[in-house]
């Protein structure tokens, strides 16, 4: 058991692989952070837009 041990202890296989989720995962929660500060600015504009679009307004 104390082989084993030893052996998982020293094997890196797979460190590569954390790494990537890793920065995936704070790249998937900074485009969260960015949408959530810039969404309501978007949705205000995306209104805005379609008033114009249906009265014909320029």
């Amino acid at each position: 058991m104390i082989k084993f041990l030893r052996r998982l202890v020293k094997d890196d296989n797979g460190a590569v692989t954390v790494d990537w989720v890793v920065l995936t995962a704070v790249v998937v929660l900074l485009g969260v952070a960015v949408l959530s500060v810039i969404g309501p600015s978007l949705t205000d504009t995306a209104s805005e837009i379609s008033v114009v679009i249906e009265t014909g307004l320029t």
